[in-house]
């Protein structure tokens, strides 16, 4: 659809635009395109999408591959805000329910987690667990401020930046191969 994707500041809210060349210089073209692409989806801006593009993001370049090659399994359920990272898994690694290389288990796992297959080999990703303790306080805060209002969309959007210009996806997730 794109010849080149846009990475024009201008072309951005200007909070964006703030830390567009900081983020893709930390952490590359692929992941930024991945979450501009599932917040612009997604709705909004949020913490649990943005933290799926970083894990799909990650387990691409575990196995080695582009999109459209793994098999996934999500353990994070279909209740917000926990499920909005499946969305972000389906665009980072192209493993959306159209193509049928995703399926959101009905066990949910206390933290975020997802398996990963690719020919024969498959690991599990999980979100470390100060992280997704820091997060969860974090939202319940926001709840516990400002209720499902407004305020508290923009509160999320603002963690949401933040987490996305502070959180290395090298950094944030355990992996584990399966058997």
């Amino acid at each position: 659809v794109f010849i080149d994707f846009p990475v024009r500041p201008d072309l951005y809210k200007p909070v964006v635009a703030g830390f567009l060349s900081r983020v893709t210089e930390a952490y590359g073209l692929t992941e930024w395109k991945s979450v501009v692409l599932t917040n612009e989806i997604h709705g909004h801006t949020g913490i649990y999408s943005i933290i799926g593009v970083k894990m799909g993001v990650r387990a691409l370049e575990y196995f080695n591959v582009g999109v459209n090659n793994l098999q996934v399994v999500t353990f994070v359920g279909s209740e917000p805000p926990l499920s909005c990272l499946n969305d972000g898994i389906q665009i980072s690694t192209g493993a959306t329910i159209g193509q049928g290389l995703i399926r959101v288990d009905e066990k949910v796992l206390p933290t975020p987690t997802v398996r990963f297959s690719f020919n024969g080999r498959s690991i599990t990703s999980q979100l470390k667990k100060d992280i997704a303790d820091r997060i969860e306080a974090d939202i319940r805060k926001g709840v516990q401020l400002y209720g499902m209002s407004d305020r508290y969309w923009a509160y999320v959007e603002d963690l949401a930046y933040r987490y996305w210009q502070e959180l290395d996806r090298h950094l944030i997730f355990t992996i584990e191969p399966n058997r």
